[in-house]
């Protein structure tokens, strides 16, 4: 299982509590992942099975010699503006076309891709959208998304 985004640890949290044997968890920001190695009650970060990767999204996705059963997006920081003065959002360079199809490249046969962090009160942005439907339609087999 991968886990792009894992910030503090509550995915990998989960994850380990649903039986995952092996958790690359992949998170930008060293101090993040400091924190959650520190201050997380449950300690995900500390297991034998999870394996810790400070480095960007998309530079993970591109080099990884692995497949995964699972990608998971987790929530990214991005989900707000970078600054008050900008439009730009990390989203719009993590939920590409390019790396939904390097993560969908990365996954076995029957692996899935699983996307998150738009709450119910949002529109997914344009980029995330984009992305989806655009990856959903190519390749030899495309696999069917589904919106939940």
């Amino acid at each position: 299982m991968l886990i792009i985004g894992a910030g503090t640890g509550n995915d990998a949290r989960i994850a380990l509590d649903h039986g995952a044997e092996y958790i690359d968890v992949v998170e930008i920001d060293p101090v993040i992942l400091r924190w959650g190695q520190e201050i997380h009650p449950n300690r995900p970060y500390s297991d034998r099975r999870v394996h810790l990767h400070v480095n960007d999204a998309r530079n993970f996705l591109q080099n990884t010699p692995r497949k995964y059963d699972l990608v998971i997006f987790g929530t990214l920081d991005s989900q707000t503006l970078l600054s008050a003065l900008s439009t730009i959002r990390l989203d719009n360079y993590v939920y590409t076309v390019e790396s939904l199809a390097q993560a969908k490249a990365i996954l076995k046969p029957s692996g899935a891709l699983v996307l998150g962090g738009q709450g119910l009160d949002r529109e997914p942005t344009g980029a995330y959208r984009r992305g989806c439907l655009r990856l959903s339609t190519r390749g030899p087999s495309p696999r069917r998304a589904t919106l939940v």
